[in-house]
């Protein structure tokens, strides 16, 4: 397994599924894997915010300072060790200046899957249903998610978006919408 290289996230996936995590949801393989993909998402700000795809699944690139190593639209071979972190599937690199490398000959991703879900779906979802949640595809998918979108102004300093599985909604006790996606 450690000299195969992964293209097709779905035997990643499977990999994962497969690890035996402790009570805090976590697990990291005890070796290493090379996987292939086009790195899509790169939030700047945010250091390990760094997402690779194969056009159909999603995976997180964790490790310092990711998107130093990486830039949207490009192809790259990564080395690192699969592993489940807080109920979260992601790869984690150890040595993104040597395990990452440049793919220059491999066509990037241009199109990707999404998976179409309610958000009454993604609010039953439970963490624990670690195995469940990636069989239906709702960890490791672009998800389109349809609700009602609102602005929640509880907090002076900045406005949040929730969306709402209907118009009206009601609010907590600590102020924040109740059954709804804040983002």
């Amino acid at each position: 397994k450690e000299d195969f290289l992964y293209e097709d996230f779905d035997a990643v996936f499977n990999l994962i599924k497969d690890l035996q995590l402790d009570n805090k949801g976590t697990a990291t393989s005890d070796y290493q894997i090379k996987v292939k993909g086009t790195v899509y998402m790169d939030v700047e700000s945010e250091t390990t915010l760094v997402y690779i795809t194969d056009g159909k699944n999603f995976i997180k690139l964790h490790g310092q300072k990711m998107h130093n190593y990486t830039n949207p639209g490009n192809v790259y071979v990564v080395l690192c060790y699969y592993k489940a972190y807080l109920y979260q599937p992601t790869l984690e690199v150890i040595d993104p200046a040597n395990d990452i490398k440049i793919s220059a000959s491999s066509t990037p991703v241009t199109e990707i899957q999404v998976k179409e879900v309610t958000l009454a779906e993604i609010l039953e979802m439970k963490k624990e249903d670690f195995v469940s949640n990636i069989n239906n595809g709702y960890l490791q998918s672009m998800l389109k998610i349809t609700g009602y979108l609102q602005i929640d102004t509880h907090n002076s300093n900045k406005y949040d978006y929730c969306l709402t599985v209907g118009e009206k909604y009601s609010k907590n006790d600590t102020g924040y919408i109740k059954n709804g996606l804040y983002f």
